[in-house]
């Protein structure tokens, strides 16, 4: 089935050129996963800095059967009604503990100094603020989270490697 999807799209493609004034489709974002070292200490700590809510069942998961893997994941509400973010972790992967401590050696370069800022390496997501970054500021502040503000929060996820952006 996929071959023959493939060659129907292929084939229009060559009988409808491009043309840049075609419409595309809204994209609505759904999830986003990560491979990390402890998936409840980081969905934890995800969940406290941006609303979300922790989801433990897979029942209301979108992903699919994750096998082996611990998965928690995080529902964060929003204007088109929610994404999800997963914190996953399955040792029984080939080349997991290698992941593992990739990941482990760029949380440690993290100190949010602005002269160590690594955007060739980082695993990245973003969030817009729709009532400002203010609150969180100072949330972060208050947990003596290191986070840096360049018109944006950007905060690590400890021992993740991961950062969150939050746009205000």
């Amino acid at each position: 089935m996929h071959g023959m999807a493939y060659v129907l799209l292929a084939s229009a493609a060559l009988l409808c050129p491009a043309n840049a004034n075609t419409k595309l489709p809204g994209l609505i974002y759904r999830y986003a996963s990560f491979e990390v070292p402890n998936p409840l200490e980081a969905a934890s700590f995800f969940a406290k800095y941006t609303g979300a809510k922790l989801m433990r069942s897979n029942e209301d998961f979108l992903i699919g059967d994750s096998g082996n893997a611990t998965v928690v994941g995080c529902r964060v509400p929003s204007v088109n009604g929610y994404s999800d973010v997963y914190f996953q972790h399955d040792s029984s992967l080939p080349g997991c503990d290698h992941a593992m401590d990739f990941a482990a050696r760029v949380a440690k370069t993290h100190s949010m100094a602005n002269d160590d800022w690594d955007w060739w390496q980082d695993w990245h997501l973003a969030f817009y603020a729709i009532d400002g970054i203010d609150s969180i500021a100072l949330r972060l502040l208050q947990d003596n989270v290191p986070f840096v503000s360049r018109g944006s929060l950007y905060f690590t996820i400890p021992t993740t490697g991961l950062i969150i952006q939050i746009l205000g």
